[in-house]
């Protein structure tokens, strides 16, 4: 069948005045039968070619065609498991990961819907980017509101032609500026520096972090400079550069005012830390203190700690985690269990024992050392400060001023948060019950940080931490009031349990709303649940199949 001789809009008015006032065109006249049949065959003719394609308008040039793939693409399984969890951002990020890990890439009929859920969804452009493979960036390319989030191959300038820096986008300026650092880090200084009075703000702020590759004491008088940058986030990301460079001025200014508040002390038969509070202006280099990024706290707001306390946080966070074992002697496991006291306020003649101190500073140095190992991402610390005696929870503490377990949490190996998760688990809910030891305002409060805690757990959880949050559940579907807080943990358990072993979650899960017990609110939440690992486990299932064959 060729596509109609007659045009659409010539057929619309033949067929609305009737053909006894406007007969067919002369086009048609080549055309045997009816001229009613003849309508209507044209009429078919240009719907099936509007389905088939459109034309190519004049002058416009084909893409070149897409390169061979060889990773293998998702089973239909997989696929289907894909297709019903589209919606759920986390589930189908982690199921994208999964299958990145298993070098698999997505199917070809997802690839638009996934695009378009990362085009909306930040968090899922890392895991649909991971899987797209060779045919998803040929046709990210295609899309301007796709190839932004997709590294895609370019036909323009490339990482080491000087054209990307002096026209290209942003992207192609990174790119360019971070490949002249690999091979020649000075030279990338000293181009970026030429430049940097005529950069915007957001230019400054993007191309700064690239002198993290191949950072050296070179870099300081630059990045020294750009700590009075009129941009916040430019300052930030030099502060953080200077703070990487050991022995850096930077470093010292917050070693030395480190010095003044916090001591180790001894009187033969322990030890401990005494902190002592102070105003800036006691403190060294304390005109220097905004501009370090110290005395830039966050806003007070209800329950927050300010002032001092927070000054003495804030000066403790500064402080590279390293210099606290090279000033003591002692390892991180062995500092964040030394007990801390305020500094005595009696005469200078007063006994220093712990006995003397008038307050327990615990919380302010804790929460500054939980600030160094998240801005420092210093594993070592982290599993220290989350196996340590000091209090897990803060319910009265904002994320800012006392990063969470789970983010500590999540700069370890997977291994190691899965060897600490049951332990930390038990501990987190046994300091949010009445009497537990966290300081909140109520037990509510404490309960319900408890509960994001426990949610917010970096996966995949190990059997033992799945049973004891499985317990929680099932004793807490007998009530109403508590079903809100815990629901938040039964979808992420959803996501997190084991899909393979001796217990049958999904099965569990259903027994649960059988119960005569079972709260009405339960009832959903708990059947979705099960469907989850129910999906997640056909998903890994047919990644097996596939590494198998």
């Amino acid at each position: 069948m060729t596509v109609s001789p007659v045009p659409y809009d010539d057929l619309v008015t033949t067929a609305t005045v009737g053909l006894s006032r406007r007969p067919l065109p002369d086009t048609a006249s080549g055309m045997q039968g009816d001229e009613a049949d003849i309508l209507l065959d044209l009429a078919a003719r240009h719907a099936v070619a509007r389905r088939a394609g459109m034309l190519v308008p004049r002058g416009m040039a084909v893409p070149p065609p897409m390169a061979p793939d060889p990773a293998p693409e998702l089973p239909a399984r997989a696929a289907e498991v894909l297709r019903r969890v589209i919606s759920d951002h986390e589930l189908l990020a982690d199921l994208l990961t999964a299958a990145a890990g298993a070098g698999c890439r997505a199917p070809a009929p997802l690839l638009p819907a996934l695009l378009d859920a990362a085009v909306r969804t930040v968090a899922l452009r890392a895991p649909v980017s991971a899987t797209l493979g060779t045919r998803g960036r040929w046709l990210a390319a295609r899309r301007a509101e796709w190839d932004r989030i997709v590294a895609v191959d370019s036909a323009g300038p490339t990482a080491d032609d000087p054209r990307s820096w002096e026209t290209g986008t942003r992207a192609e300026r990174i790119a360019y500026l971070s490949a002249l650092r690999d091979h020649d880090p000075l030279a990338a200084r000293a181009l970026l520096a030429a430049g940097w009075a005529r950069e915007s703000a957001r230019e400054r702020e993007s191309l700064l972090p690239v002198l993290a590759r191949n950072l050296s004491a070179d870099d300081e008088a630059f990045l020294e400079a750009a700590l009075d940058d009129s941009v916040s986030a430019v300052r930030i990301a030099a502060r953080r550069l200077l703070g990487r460079l050991e022995g850096s001025a930077l470093n010292c200014r917050a070693a030395t005012r480190a010095a003044h508040v916090l001591r180790l002390r001894s009187d033969g038969r322990h030890r401990w830390l005494q902190a002592t509070l102070m105003d800036p202006g006691d403190l060294p280099d304390g005109a220097d203190l905004q501009r370090d990024g110290i005395a830039a706290a966050s806003p007070l707001g209800t329950g927050m700690i300010g002032g001092r306390p927070l000054l003495l946080t804030r000066l403790v966070a500064a402080v590279p985690l390293a210099e606290w074992g090279a000033r003591w002697s002692l390892s991180p496991a062995q500092i964040v269990s030394l007990d801390i006291r305020d500094s005595p306020r009696a005469q200078p003649d007063a006994p220093e024992g712990p006995a003397a101190a008038e307050r327990n500073l615990t919380a302010e140095v804790h929460a500054g050392w939980r600030l160094a190992a998240a801005s420092q991402a210093n594993a070592e610390w982290a599993k220290a400060i989350l196996t340590g005696p000091a209090p897990l929870l803060a319910p009265d503490r904002q994320p800012s001023d006392w990063p969470p377990n789970h983010v500590l949490a999540g700069l370890l190996d997977p291994a190691t948060r899965a060897a600490l998760a049951a332990d930390v688990f038990t501990r987190i809910w046994r300091e949010a019950q009445p009497g537990g030891g966290s300081a909140g305002r109520g037990n509510a409060k404490a309960v319900t940080a408890a509960m994001d805690e426990l949610a917010r757990w970096p996966g995949p959880w190990p059997p033992a931490a799945a049973d004891y949050v499985m317990s929680m559940l099932a004793s807490g579907i007998t009530t109403q009031r508590a079903a809100r807080v815990l629901q938040g943990l039964l979808a992420s358990a959803a996501r997190h349990v084991p899909v393979t072993g001796p217990r049958d979650y999904p099965a569990e899960l259903i027994r649960l709303t059988h119960r005569p017990d079972c709260s009405f609110p339960w009832l959903n939440p708990l059947r979705r649940a099960a469907d989850t690992i129910t999906l997640r486990r056909a998903f890994a299932e047919a990644l097996s199949a596939l590494s198998v064959s």
